[in-house]
């Protein structure tokens, strides 16, 4: 994911995405 040519047009939005797909990806088994 090339968020670095994102983060300075939504950098809020892209930290969030990032930070909910950091969570997807460590409880998989939770969110599943």
């Amino acid at each position: 994911m090339n968020t670095a040519n994102f983060s300075r047009i939504d950098s809020p939005l892209i930290a969030t995405v990032d930070a909910i797909a950091a969570s997807t990806a460590s409880g998989a088994s939770f969110i599943t």
